[in-house]
């Protein structure tokens, strides 16, 4: 456990450190404003991605861990591909329809085009076969491979302002490298069963009676999926960089919470014991966690955007530290005891029916003319919230049966 912990630490920590070393570069070379319709673009695409993962990654990790023989282990880790893989085509299908109807020049056909680089790696590193056998070594050195690779274009290439709209070429080349390498690794490793894998319609159609809900979940997620997109459309293209770099300050200190929560997910076991140590270690964590932006919090928005933008960054940062008090109860409860013990679907239903709450609360704060910049981010707080309450009322209303 201690080798998989590593690795996947080393994994997460490399693809957040190198964001600290490209951010401050692209911001201050590049712009705010021109580097947020890049954010704007890519989080459209990555929100179509997220449709396109189907989101049945831990479903999968599952069916891996459940496989029995070397057949069975080799369609739990193909048939979501497969899957993933149509989905993907469809995606990629309106993304260039929308290409078309749009009269852009050659500069922003690049822009567009590329920004559908987030599909390579949902579909193409299949993060359930790193999940369920837990192949976080070849992860780690895909990622390695990635960043270094994206962080020697974006300095050879990035020069001023005018070439914002390669941002995203430079970021699919450098993904296209690391899912070439993960499959290179992955596939001797699978050879051993090829010969003995026959597709069976009836692993595909046990997909296909999981996904559907699990895919309304995500697609309705739209505070993590489309949140940049929204806002970006809604309250102004400026504000999209500020939003990104607090979120992914909030997402460095929820990595070593969602690193606890998938060592544990393979290994804690059923007892309510086993879940409150569990709770108690990661509520320790999320509390010191917060403390630490708190007080260093202008520090961190000040190295990434600038002095002049500690106004608006630092108080943002401080609004989304507090989805990091709620990362217990949804690691916990949420992804390793329903996603685990629950029916397939139950996590689905309760993320869509949250999701369906979060969605209005938006729409009523549009309509009513009440939609800005603070309201967005309480509203990106409250989607957490209430999807963690629901995951602890869920696990003790099954506990207790």
């Amino acid at each position: 456990m201690l080798h998989k912990f590593s690795y996947a630490s080393l994994a997460r920590l490399v693809q957040v450190l190198f964001p600290l070393l490209l951010y401050p570069y692209l911001v201050s070379t590049v712009g705010l404003e021109s580097f947020g319709e890049v954010l704007y673009w890519v989080s459209l695409s990555a929100f179509l991605a997220n449709v396109a993962g189907l989101n049945i990654e831990t479903y999968s990790a599952k069916k891996i861990k459940e496989a029995v023989t070397q057949k069975d282990l080799f369609e739990a880790i193909f048939a979501p591909v497969l899957l993933k893989i149509m989905a993907a085509t469809l995606v990629l299908f309106m993304w260039f329809v929308l290409l078309y109807f749009n009269n852009l020049d050659d500069e922003g056909v690049l822009l567009i085009a590329f920004s559908v680089y987030p599909l390579l790696t949902v579909v193409l590193i299949p993060s359930h076969v790193v999940l369920g056998l837990g192949r976080f070594k070849e992860l780690f050195f895909a990622t390695v491979i990635e960043k270094t690779i994206l962080l020697l274009l974006v300095f050879l290439f990035i020069k001023s302002n005018i070439d914002f709209y390669l941002i995203p070429l430079l970021y699919f080349i450098s993904i296209s490298t690391s899912v070439v390498y993960f499959w290179l690794m992955m596939i001797p490793k699978l050879l051993p069963g090829f010969n003995k894998f026959k597709y069976k319609k009836i692993e595909l159609k046990s997909y296909f009676q999981v996904a559907p809900i699990l895919f309304l979940g995500k697609i309705t997620q739209l505070h993590t999926n489309g949140g940049k997109f929204i806002l970006g459309s809604f309250v102004g293209v400026q504000y999209i960089v500020v939003y990104d770099v607090c979120e992914k300050i909030i997402n460095i200190f929820k990595i070593p919470l969602s690193i606890v929560g998938q060592v544990a997910f393979s290994s804690i076991k059923k007892t309510r014991m086993a879940y409150a140590k569990l709770f108690s270690l990661l509520s320790v964590m999320s509390l010191f966690f917060v403390f630490v932006i708190l007080d260093f919090g202008d520090y961190f928005t000040s190295y990434f955007l600038g002095s002049k933008n500690i106004k608006l960054a630092a108080p943002s940062l401080e609004v989304l530290s507090l989805i990091i008090l709620f990362m217990p109860l949804l690691i916990t409860f949420g992804t390793n005891y329903l996603v685990k013990y629950a029916k397939p679907t139950t996590y689905g239903k309760v993320l869509f029916l949250c999701n369906m709450i979060s969605i209005t609360t938006l729409f009523i704060s549009y309509f009513t003319g009440n939609l800005n910049y603070q309201v967005f981010l309480y509203w990106a707080v409250f989607c957490e919230v209430i999807l963690s309450i629901a995951c602890v009322l869920i696990t003790f209303k099954l506990m207790r049966n």
